[in-house]
């Protein structure tokens, strides 16, 4: 009986919370955020940001890497030098870009023909590669090999490069390598040793294609044409001088510095020279100082009152009284130390 009264005051209450007015739902996200959210975006091609682009990105810097930019930059500069010596004054070298990416990335973005060479980086233990695409040999190839601005037009190469044509790049990339291997050096000790050099960049596997590398594009300005080739180095090529790349760069600053000149200077203070007392200074043949042997004396023209030499590195910085104070040889200073002038490279004494 009991069970029967339960049942029926619980299909009362139903009956009654269904009647009861219901409240108006409420979404927690508009249609608007939830397009923005998951990246959607009607009637645009690019991706729109959000979870989509979370999902969709190659990769982000995982790691700030302050000295990197400077070194690349560093690199491009030096470059900059070494490309107008070759192709004359209007050569121009610049860093277009420097992102990291995953590196399966990276190698789908290079357009084919393509000459890559690889490298050892000695002293790091990794790898990393040096891309010209067909523009940036075209390029290349037509200011070296004579073809004019008319007669290039700007053209693209749809045809694998000749032998003479990869000696060429080749060699180019080993001026890229050298350039960067004297920037890079600055900070670590490395040595960048071409490995191979592979005609289609799927070839030229240095790292994984989920791993992250930095990707330098470098773009070559000539003749009013520019082009770009790629410097790609593996993050996991980095990690032994992590630490380093992690330091914070200042920039270089104008005019004095005043802290570092005060440090210098109590160091120049701290330094230990080495100081001799020249007591007499004779000239006598070669075949006389060949025959000197044990026993054999040499006579100075000198008073016990004549004043001895002091010198350092072959210059005189003053004179003085030779001695003897407990139980040693000494010198005392009897003029004022002689002030360094300087004219031209060279420094001479007041």
């Amino acid at each position: 009986m009991s069970d029967d009264v339960s049942i029926e005051a619980e299909a009362a209450a139903v009956e009654e919370s269904s009647l009861a007015p219901r409240q108006p739902y409420e979404p927690l996200l508009d249609q608007h955020e939830i397009d923005a959210l998951v990246g959607y975006s009607p009637g645009e091609q690019a991706p729109a940001p959000g979870l989509r682009a979370m999902l969709d990105a190659g990769a982000g810097p995982r790691e700030a890497l302050p000295m990197l930019p400077v070194v690349f930059g560093e690199t491009v500069r030096r470059l900059g030098d070494s490309l107008r010596e070759l192709f004359g004054g209007d050569a121009e070298a610049s860093l277009t870009s420097l992102s990291t990416l995953r590196y399966g990335d990276i190698v789908e973005e290079i357009v084919l023909p393509a000459q890559v060479a690889t490298f050892r980086a000695e002293g790091w233990d990794g790898c990393g590669l040096v891309a010209m695409g067909p523009d940036f040999a075209c390029l290349v190839l037509d200011s070296l090999l004579g073809a004019g601005r008319s007669l290039s037009n700007g053209r693209v190469a749809s045809r694998p490069f000749s032998a003479i044509e990869r000696a060429i790049l080749t060699r180019l990339a080993d001026a890229v390598l050298r350039e960067a291997e004297t920037a890079f050096t600055e900070l670590a000790p490395v040595r960048f040793v071409r490995d191979r050099v592979e005609a289609d960049p799927r070839l030229a596997q240095i790292a994984l294609p989920g791993d992250v590398a930095a990707s330098a594009r470098i773009t070559l300005t000539l003749e009013g044409r520019a082009a770009t080739l790629l410097f790609v180095l593996p993050l996991a090529t980095l990690e032994p001088v992590r630490a380093i790349f992690r330091q914070s760069f200042a920039g270089a600053k104008q005019g004095r510095d005043l802290y570092w000149a005060g440090h210098l200077a109590t160091e120049i203070w701290q330094a230990s020279i080495e100081a001799e007392a020249v007591l007499h200074e004779c000239a006598l043949p070669l075949r006389r100082v060949l025959d000197l042997g044990i026993g054999d004396t040499l006579m100075f023209d000198m008073k016990p009152t004549d004043l001895v030499e002091v010198r350092c590195g072959g210059l005189s910085l003053t004179r003085g009284r030779i001695g003897r104070m407990e139980g040693r040889i000494a010198v005392q200073i009897v003029e004022p130390v002689r002030a360094m002038r300087r004219s031209g490279p060279e420094a001479s004494l007041a």
